[in-house]
């Protein structure tokens, strides 16, 4: 075997990696702002829920797919209230 002065019965390691001088921040990000939350089971949530519907509806392009399913489903639900009001 050849035992010089180079050769080690111990592996070599690479060099160790030497730090480069840039700075990270490591502060926390900013907290989340509380979502206040309502129940869409209340009438608040009712409400809510309706005017997240129109608020949908009106900025969404007119012939969205989503559009006209929900259309077409309140369109059912209010036919079904009239029916029932009459008989």
């Amino acid at each position: 075997m050849d035992e010089g002065p180079d050769r080690s019965r111990f592996r070599r390691l690479p060099p160790r990696v030497r730090p480069t001088g840039t700075e990270h921040d490591v502060t926390p990000p900013p907290a989340a702002p509380e979502v206040k939350y309502t129940s869409p089971f209340s009438p608040a949530g009712n409400v809510q829920a309706y005017e997240q519907l129109a608020d949908y509806m009106t900025t969404e392009p007119r012939r969205s797919v989503r559009r006209i399913v929900a259309l077409a489903i309140i369109g059912a639900g209010l036919l079904m209230v009239v029916l029932i009001q009459v008989f």
